[in-house]
């Protein structure tokens, strides 16, 4: 198998058996890779903070949102510096007066493409303070706009026409209109990108579409932004619908052509009946 490396899609060489007959082709394929994220302040030895298996591209995107959903930043200006010590290794260098211990950092084993939670060590892990609060927000959306929201994602998911193989977030206003999209291997480090990249943006007037099941981990990293509406092709689970429940965001799922299912804060989705 002859395989050629980019960034984010390799094309590889392969065999595809199609009725009887063997023909070969070059596929794409989306690229998946370790990312090392380190942690550093001034005269301190940097400590290891998670390996996430990730699509390479945005990658201070995704650490600054790594960070942020996982609380160990408040703001961008918690940050000092980035610096690349290879293409899969991170080295972010926090202000002296961000105050975390080691024992503090919850997840610096390993994290799946598939799992943001696979580093936390028991349930009490899993909890989490906001200081972004969906429940305040008052915003509206139509369920026109709702229904409209997958189609321009397909449309700017470049690396997914491609290969087929990727996961997506997206950030839009309530009016639908697209304002950041990240892909990625991983449904949480493609939102972690999003994050990243809007930090700055005061977002009760935002909506989060998701291209993969709903989990609890994308609704803690909705919580955490301060997204109001979180939205996915896919379904919850229980524990997202707990979650979003107890958070104050609305919650859909299984975004149809036509149709979705609304599980929490239905009070934000003005439909045509209204």
């Amino acid at each position: 198998m002859k395989v050629a490396e980019c960034l984010d899609i390799q094309k590889v060489d392969i065999s595809v058996y199609n009725k009887g007959d063997v023909k070969p082709v070059s596929e794409a394929i989306a690229v998946e890779r370790p990312l090392e994220i380190r942690l550093s302040q001034s005269g301190l030895s940097s400590i290891q903070l998670a390996i996430t298996m990730r699509t390479p591209g945005d990658d201070e995107d995704l650490a600054k949102g790594f960070l942020f959903s996982e609380g160990i930043i408040d703001s961008l200006e918690d940050i000092i510096s980035y610096s690349v010590v290879n293409v899969d290794i991170m080295n972010v260098t926090l202000r002296n007066s961000i105050n975390y211990q080691i024992s503090d950092v919850k997840r610096r084993l390993y994290v799946s493409s598939s799992c943001g939670v696979c580093g936390q060590k028991s349930l009490r892990d899993l909890d989490f303070d906001t200081k972004r609060l969906p429940w305040s927000s008052k915003t509206i959306i139509t369920s026109e706009i709702i229904l409209s929201l997958p189609d321009i994602m397909r449309l700017n998911q470049r690396n997914f026409n491609e290969t087929g193989g990727l996961h997506a977030a997206a950030l839009f206003d309530v009016s639908g209109q697209l304002m950041s999209l990240r892909e990625d291997v991983g449904r949480h480090n493609a939102l972690d990108k999003v994050i990243g990249a809007n930090i700055q943006l005061d977002m009760p007037q935002s909506v989060i579409l998701v291209s993969g099941r709903l989990s609890y981990e994308l609704v803690q990293k909705a919580a955490m932004f301060g997204a109001s509406i979180l939205v996915s092709i896919g379904p919850p689970s229980s524990l997202a619908i707990e979650t979003a429940d107890g958070e104050g965001i609305t919650l859909v799922g299984f975004l149809k052509q036509e149709s979705f299912n609304i599980y929490t804060h239905p009070h934000r989705i003005k439909t045509t009946k209204e």
